[in-house]
């Protein structure tokens, strides 16, 4: 693999590699600007009807249709999607994921292998309630367990909130608030995407609308909710999350 690591390219680059039984490897790159991570579709985005902007346009979205007539989420799911809308979901397959620093192997389902993808191209599309999980996607985790994600997740907050202490920033290094309304609004996002699948969809082939539909039902793109409640007594912090449903992993 070594002709895959280049340290001179300006991209970080991550491959999945989907093996069949009887067909042709399927190999899906997953192109990262590595000054901005900065998910790079290489001009090939897929418009469609359903990817505008304003349709089903989720309710926290910051964004205007002058300046952003695609919506970034959207766009990047459509264009990694329709790579499988020939595909069978739950079929049996081999996934690599190759990174420039190692190579993960699971014998998985289809689907299992694309919330992995799913997963990078919603952090790294440019949509902006996604953009806090970004840095998550540099040090992308495959197949990650629902507790490996929360791990990750919190410990990465807790970073950036110990350096912004450290900047002088005028906050409580311990508090958890900014995180508990990340996830709430990726919880609006998650039902808006959600309801698009459920959408009649005259461009979607009707693979392509099971496959989505699949994966919005499950629990990667199903709502998820982190309470977190702080409790300081005696210099101690007891941290309890609670989860409804199951969490998006990365």
């Amino acid at each position: 693999m070594s002709d895959f690591i280049d340290d001179s390219s300006p991209y970080y680059i991550i491959k999945y590699v989907f093996k069949y039984e009887g067909a042709e490897d399927l190999v899906v790159p997953i192109k990262l600007k590595k000054d901005t991570l900065e998910l790079d579709l290489e001009g090939k985005a897929i418009s469609r009807e359903w990817t505008k902007l304003n349709f089903n346009k989720c309710s926290c979205c910051p964004l205007n249709e002058a300046d952003h007539p695609e919506c970034p989420a959207a766009m990047g799911m459509s264009t990694f999607l329709e790579k499988f809308a020939n595909n069978i979901s739950h079929v049996d397959t081999k996934v690599a994921v190759i990174t420039p620093e190692r190579t993960y192997y699971k014998e998985t389902s289809l689907q299992n292998g694309i919330y992995g993808i799913m997963g990078l191209v919603l952090a790294t599309s440019g949509c902006p309630i996604f953009h806090p999980l970004k840095p998550m996607a540099r040090f992308h985790l495959p197949f990650s367990t629902v507790d490996e994600t929360l791990a990750r997740a919190l410990s990465f907050y807790l970073l950036k909130r110990y350096f912004q202490h450290k900047r002088g920033e005028e906050i409580d290094p311990t508090d958890m608030n900014d995180l508990d309304q990340t996830y709430a609004n990726i919880d609006k996002v998650n039902q808006g995407l959600y309801h698009v699948s459920e959408q009649p969809q005259q461009e979607m082939p009707i693979k392509m609308h099971s496959l989505y539909w699949m994966l919005l039902k499950r629990c990667w793109m199903r709502p998820s909710t982190i309470i977190l409640k702080i409790w300081n007594s005696t210099s101690s912090l007891i941290l309890t999350i609670k989860f409804k449903n199951c969490h998006r992993r990365m």
